[in-house]
């Protein structure tokens, strides 16, 4: 809504938020950086892709969004708050990272989609299996749908994972 005028201004805002990642400096190892002074600015509804040479710190700098790790110095922000000063359980609920290499849960493949969302109902797991085009592969395992997912099944499962957040359901 146009605040001067009270009516649409016809446009829409982006979904998502707008991630800064500002003078981050990581490593794994005390006095070894694997990021040096990064920075990265994406604004709410736009995509990175993150390329570089083996080893180049692409999956490190990813792995700092969710807070799997905090930055040795520097920030990341969420729409201006730091996430340190952001509730885990929110931030956990809001953002989903899809890792480069399968991995997989000993859980069925309805827990393996809804996994870190509580309370997800069968139709949002169904929704994200439609998302992730899992869904066909799922019918026709159906009946042994309870046991684990296989080394071949389990890829597919994944962006279904980041589907069923609601965040991240698309419009």
């Amino acid at each position: 809504m146009s605040p001067e005028h009270g009516r649409s201004s016809g446009r829409r805002r982006p979904r998502g938020v707008h991630v800064r990642i500002e003078g981050v400096t990581f490593g794994y190892g005390i006095g070894r950086p694997v990021l040096r002074s990064v920075s990265l600015d994406v604004g709410p509804g736009r995509s990175v892709a993150l390329v570089g040479a083996t080893r180049a710190g692409k999956t490190t700098l990813a792995s700092l969004v969710p807070r799997s790790f905090d930055p040795w110095h520097g920030r990341i922000t969420f729409d201006g708050p730091a996430l340190r000063e952001i509730q885990f359980a929110s931030l956990q609920a809001h953002v989903a990272l899809v890792p480069q290499e399968p991995f997989l849960l000993p859980l069925s493949v309805r827990e393996n989609i809804a996994y870190g969302v509580t309370g997800a109902t069968p139709e949002e797991v169904a929704a994200a299996a439609r998302t992730a085009r899992a869904e066909g592969f799922i019918l026709w395992r159906s009946p042994r749908a309870s046991r684990p997912l296989s080394a071949n099944e389990e890829p597919r499962s994944r962006p279904g994972r980041s589907s069923a957040c609601p965040s991240l359901r698309p419009p």
